[in-house]
């Protein structure tokens, strides 16, 4: 939400396809999610864009900003605890534990996280249409 400190005055926007069910820790999965967006807000630029959908048998939770996103040699190493990037684009004091723990979120329900450029993409299993 853009009452808190973090994404004050940045624009934050939520969407999702219709339909979606995971099998989740809610409290987790939110944790996981609100990482992504405290990372985006820190470290990439508005606007920041939440979005889920379907992704063949898993549901893909993305956060993207219009930042310079990642560089594609350290898009695994972000997901190391306290990881430092390229200090000319992620100054301050690296990236902490909040990859780390979105990605430990992610394992824990069966899937997996990624980055693309400023795209962070968690995916889990989808629960079967019925």
């Amino acid at each position: 939400s853009s009452d808190l400190p973090i994404t004050a005055g940045k624009t934050v926007t939520a969407s999702a396809a219709d339909g979606l069910v995971v099998e989740a820790d809610g409290a987790l999965l939110k944790r996981a999610l609100w990482n992504l967006v405290e990372n985006a807000a820190k470290y990439g630029a508005p606007p920041i864009e939440l979005s889920a959908a379907r992704d063949g048998t898993a549901v893909a939770l993305r956060v993207k900003d219009a930042g310079a996103g990642i560089a594609p040699d350290e898009r695994e190493r972000v997901f190391e605890p306290f990881y430092r990037g390229d200090k000319a684009r992620t100054p301050g004091s690296g990236f902490g534990l909040g990859l780390t723990l979105a990605r430990r979120v992610a394992e824990a329900h069966g899937g997996h996280i990624t980055v693309d450029g400023a795209t962070f993409t968690l995916r889990i299993p989808a629960e079967p249409r019925v």
